[in-house]
């Protein structure tokens, strides 16, 4: 028997989206006369998750995340070989609770043999607001590609960024959001360059840096931007453990 544990908030528009996807589930499996899942929702308070999956052999963990890729989007990672980040949890109301879970039960040797996240790109998690339509568009497909790794007992995250990195990444794309959405967003601007220095001390080659960072531009404003790189060498810069987006070019959408 394997657990399906669906997280969120209801009330914090896609918070909720954990939740919603563990019910759709629920149903789409039972239709699919696949009875070799226990699936419950839970609020991520962390001795009660832990409560919950201690005994399972398999256990997959829905919750919304914030990254900057586009709404929707779905990621997976293995967390038993990877730490869970905050990072990219930082907006949802229970993400102390589940990286503290986590680790918890790591320190305690008690992980599940298998521990597989899935997170899906928020867009909202505004008080008593609804599921938003971008994520809800996504519905549909979302489920779908869930079924079929559960199905193919597949929970790699082929070409995943690891844990390090997408924190990294993250915290990157982040800032290069905020400064399209300063310079009128998606609607009016295309960004055309991201210029990046790495740190003599932050343990990442340009070429490790420009695979991850491919692969975590997929479905963001970043997304078809040429990327420039440059290693700096001083170990006693104040910035050496640093990423630092030097700059962004970009050109009106109108001129495309």
């Amino acid at each position: 028997m394997r657990l399906i544990i669906g997280i969120g908030n209801r009330h914090r528009g896609d918070d909720a989206i954990g939740c919603i996807l563990a019910e759709l589930l629920s149903t789409r499996l039972k239709e699919q006369d696949n009875p070799d899942y226990r699936i419950i929702t839970h609020d991520g308070e962390p001795a009660s998750l832990m409560a919950q999956w201690a005994g399972y052999d398999e256990v997959i963990l829905l919750d919304a995340v914030h990254s900057g890729r586009q709404p929707g989007t779905l990621i997976k990672l293995d967390l038993v070989n990877e730490h869970l980040s905050q990072a990219f949890l930082h907006c949802s109301t229970h993400a102390f609770g589940i990286t503290e879970a986590v680790e918890l039960s790591r320190a305690m040797d008690t992980l599940p043999d298998k521990l597989v996240f899935y997170g899906i790109e928020a867009q909202t998690f505004d008080p008593d607001a609804r599921l938003s339509q971008a994520v809800s568009q996504q519905l549909e497909q979302l489920l779908a590609d869930i079924v079929e790794d559960l199905r193919d007992n597949h929970y790699e995250n082929k070409g995943a960024v690891p844990m390090h990195e997408f924190s990294l990444m993250a915290d990157l794309l982040r800032k290069i959001e905020r400064i399209a959405q300063d310079a009128g967003g998606r609607e009016k601007i295309v960004l055309t360059a991201i210029h990046v220095k790495l740190g003599a001390l932050s343990h990442i080659s340009a070429e490790h840096f420009r695979e991850h960072f491919e692969t975590a531009i997929k479905g963001t404003v970043a997304e078809g931007a040429r990327l420039d790189v440059e290693e700096l060498t001083d170990p006693n810069d104040p910035n050496a453990q640093e990423i630092i987006l030097d700059s962004i070019e970009v050109r009106d959408r109108d001129d495309c």
